[in-house]
């Protein structure tokens, strides 16, 4: 298992419990007792593996009700649904425009959104106009089934009728039952009208879902029809006082009424405030683990140097020092030159393609001979080589379907970058300083893209 080097051992790279014969010529090699460490140099800085997600996946992410508005636990939901969504099926379009080429895609459309939206209690039509609000500003939009529309034939969820006392009854009455693995589950009550667990159990057998992301509330319920293994239980929302979020007037904060206030907190600026607030949310919201309880502190989520701000405000940041007028690549016009002009002679593009010639020239090269198109120093190799390290917790994150790794990766990241940034002179910099730092930003903004952060260009 490869992971990256520890920071307090110094240096950047990788480590391995065994020794990688086929590194040893290109990174640092290091045998540290029972550990090798491979760190990385100018010529050698890659990620040196490459991940995908090959099962096709049903996720069940962000279901909510029609007949109120969506509350802050909704905001947790929606930001796991809209970044495992961006995970998971990662554009290819998003990536030649970025250069983060296609050997690193986590997976291609992989995974298929669905919502199965509670109209049983009803349907609003403001809650269904706040729902679709946040689908098209997000561009989260799973494929929608409705609770009330679900089959109810017998062979799709199959019961029978029993007698039993249901809740808040002292008299059995007759009701519909189906049998579940810890015993019989009402489906439908006396009144006639189907339960949650009659509409689950339609959705899981005419969907299929293969993960569904609720509350740890829930947990039981899942069980109780034989998903628990699909279940991913997600903790809930507290305010800095370890307790549910309230509005003013004592109710439930609503997500509206959150999303508004932290507008309200921010400082004038050129970045669009909703877009600058769903990033402090979203980062928020995906930092700590999906089965933990979350403090959300709106006070100081919006201070400059909170997270979700800071990332922001540094991505931009350093699109400005690349003086990328356009924006449609973090690269300057003259790094893609001094790239190019060397390519036929080394065929060696940004990193990601090797060939036999490179292979063959890659062996002259030394710390007094670099390689002609790229003078990087230890430095920024060190740099590019951790923003390479995205790839490690990218994957990390699609395996446990929970970006909080990438999260928490992003905003050191961040602090790299703007290191960097206060360090040096950019545009004036040597090639090398600005092809791993515009390569670093290129990272950055794959890593926001994928938590499901947006990448304003001025803030």
């Amino acid at each position: 298992m490869i992971r990256p080097i520890p920071a307090n051992l110094g240096g950047v790279g990788f480590f391995s419990p065994e020794k990688l014969p086929e590194f040893s010529d290109q990174y640092q090699e290091e045998n540290v007792g029972r550990y090798w460490n491979y760190r990385v140099t100018p010529f050698f800085y890659k990620w040196p593996k490459k991940h995908q997600q090959n099962k096709k996946l049903v996720i069940d992410a962000f279901s909510p009700n029609l007949n109120k508005s969506l509350h802050v636990g909704h905001l947790r939901q929606l930001a796991l649904a809209k970044s495992l969504n961006e995970l998971l099926n990662f554009s290819a379009n998003r990536s030649e425009q970025w250069d983060v080429k296609e050997e690193t895609v986590a997976s291609s459309g992989n995974a298929q959104f669905v919502a199965l939206l509670g109209a049983s209690l009803g349907v609003f039509d403001y809650a269904q106009k706040e729902l679709n609000e946040w689908f098209d500003f997000l561009n989260y939009h799973p494929t929608i089934y409705h609770d009330v529309l679900m089959p109810q034939d017998q062979h799709i969820v199959p019961r029978k009728k029993k007698n039993v006392k249901e809740k808040d009854s002292e008299q059995e009455s007759e009701v519909e039952v189906w049998e579940g693995p810890k015993g019989d589950v009402i489906v439908v009550r006396s009144n006639g009208k189907p339960t949650y667990s009659f509409y689950d159990i339609s959705f899981a057998n005419k969907v299929s879902p293969t993960n569904y992301i609720t509350g740890v509330e829930q947990k039981e319920h899942f069980e109780n029809l034989g998903l628990g293994e699909k279940h991913l239980p997600m903790g809930l929302v507290l305010g800095k006082d370890n307790k549910k979020i309230k509005s003013r007037n004592g109710e439930a904060a609503t997500a509206k009424e959150i999303f508004e206030e932290i507008q309200n907190k921010i400082k004038e600026t050129k970045c669009d405030k909703k877009i600058l607030s769903w990033n402090i949310i979203c980062w928020n919201l995906l930092r700590s683990n999906r089965t933990q309880n979350i403090k959300f502190d709106i006070e100081e989520s919006t201070k400059p140097e909170s997270p979700g701000m800071y990332i922001t405000y540094t991505y931009a940041r350093c699109l400005s020092a690349l003086s990328n007028e356009n924006h449609n690549s973090v690269y300057d016009p003259d790094i893609k030159k001094a790239l190019h002009e060397n390519f036929e002679k080394h065929s060696y593009l940004n990193g990601y393609t090797v060939s036999e010639k490179w292979k063959e020239d890659a062996k002259n090269w030394s710390r007094k001979n670099p390689m002609p198109a790229i003078d990087m120093s230890q430095e920024d190799a060190e740099l590019i080589g951790f923003a390479e390290q995205s790839n490690f917790y990218r994957q990390k994150s699609i395996e446990s379907l929970d970006p909080s790794l990438l999260a928490n990766f992003t905003n050191e990241l961040a602090k790299k970058l703007n290191g960097h940034y206060q360090k040096y002179k950019i545009k004036d910099g040597k090639y090398g300083l600005k092809f791993a730092f515009a390569n670093s930003v290129a990272h950055l903004r794959r890593c926001m893209l994928d938590l499901g952060m947006f990448c304003p260009t001025e803030v």
